[in-house]
């Protein structure tokens, strides 16, 4: 295998992807620690699916249906979003666009009120110069 998919010996466009994987799978069985790794990690999946087996024939039909139901049902759950979550999503945008809507009209609110405020001050700095300009006027 390691000269058939060698790049350089073929012209196949899927060569240098399984020499990799034929590299590393050399590299895993020549190293003792690796490979005892993944035989133990086969071992237990095989394992666990022979105690599901047997677990699942000891269950009646009912239990068996109730699983297969329950299982179908968490499919559909993760893959595609449910009703009321739609809904949810919904009424988080009204609400964020809501509280956007109040944000600004505060904002408004803030920025007419600080005009007023720096045209009362302006009147003010003009009152206070006549008055100066008076005071000035009648010393002279």
């Amino acid at each position: 295998l390691f000269l058939k998919y060698h790049p350089d010996k073929t012209s196949d466009p899927e060569a240098p992807a399984k020499f990799l994987l034929i590299q590393k799978a050399k590299e895993i069985l020549l190293d003792e620690t690796k490979r005892k790794t993944i035989d133990e990690h086969r071992d237990k999946i095989l394992k666990r699916k022979e105690y599901d087996s047997r677990r699942n024939d000891k269950m009646d039909s009912e239990r068996k249906r109730m699983k297969e139901e329950l299982a179908e049902r968490m499919n559909a759950a993760t893959s595609k979003p449910s009703v009321s979550e739609a809904e949810k999503a919904k009424a988080e945008a009204a609400m964020r666009k809501k509280r956007i809507s109040e944000l600004r009209q505060k904002n408004a609110a803030r920025a007419e009120q600080t005009a007023e405020e720096s045209h009362a001050k302006a009147m003010n700095r003009e009152q206070e110069i006549q008055n100066i300009r008076k005071q000035a006027y009648q010393l002279n």
